[in-house]
C-alpha cells in the first residue's frame, strides 16, 4: 500500500483519527479543531472533516493529509507512521515498499590483462630461477597494458617489456646518467 492509498484510507476515518492523534481537541463544524500537533486544547490547528482531505497549522504554517499529521503527532519517520496507521485502522502491514532493493552485480570483464605466469617465462630467459622470483613476490605481480602504457598491480615486482632504444638514445641515456 502507497503512502496515498493509505492517507485515502485515513481520511475515510477522519474524526476517529482526529480524537486519537489529537484528544484534547474539539469538533467545530466539519472541523477538528486543537492547539498544534503537540496536542494542546486550542484552535490554531484544524482538520476538514468534510470533503476537502487536508489540514493546517494556521500558526506553524503546516498543512498536509492526515499522514502528514501523524508523522508530526507522534514525531516519527514516515514508514513508522504508516506502520502505525495500518495497525490504528486494522490493516495487515504486509507491504515491502520501505525493505531494500536487491541489487544484482556483475564482475566486469578484465581486458589487456596478463597473469603473472607470463613474467617467469622472461625471467627464466634472465637466468632467474621461480623458487628465487617466489622469494621476491614477483608471483604476485599482474602486468596490466592500458593504452598500451605497461603498469603494474598486486604488491609484488612488475615485469615490463624491454624497450628498444636507437643507437643514438642509447647514447643519450649513458650520457645524461639515466
Amino acid at each position: 500500500m502507497t503512502p496515498a492509498q493509505l492517507s485515502e484510507k485515513l481520511w475515510d476515518q477522519a474524526e476517529r483519527v482526529a480524537k486519537f492523534l489529537l484528544p484534547k481537541g474539539h469538533q467545530e463544524g466539519r472541523e477538528w479543531c486543537a492547539g498544534s500537533v503537540d496536542g494542546e486544547a486550542g484552535k490554531s490547528l484544524k482538520i476538514n472533516l468534510g470533503g476537502k482531505k487536508a489540514w493546517s497549522d494556521f500558526a506553524s504554517g503546516d498543512s498536509g493529509d492526515l499522514l502528514d499529521l501523524w508523522v508530526l503527532v507522534r514525531n516519527c519517520q514516515l514508514h513508522d507512521a504508516m506502520r502505525e496507521a495500518k495497525e490504528f485502522l486494522g490493516l495487515k502491514d504486509d507491504d515491502h515498499h520501505f525493505e531494500a532493493k536487491k541489487k544484482t552485480f556483475s564482475r566486469p570483464t578484465k581486458k589487456g590483462v596478463k597473469k603473472a605466469n607470463h613474467c617467469y617465462d622472461y625471467l627464466a630467459s634472465r637466468g632467474i630461477t621461480r623458487e628465487t622470483a617466489d622469494q621476491f613476490r614477483v608471483s604476485d605481480a599482474v602486468v596490466w597494458y592500458h593504452d598500451e602504457k605497461p603498469r603494474s598491480g598486486g604488491g609484488g615486482v612488475s615485469i615490463h617489456p624491454q624497450r628498444r632504444t636507437t643507437a643514438g638514445e642509447a647514447d643519450q641515456y649513458r650520457t645524461s646518467g639515466r
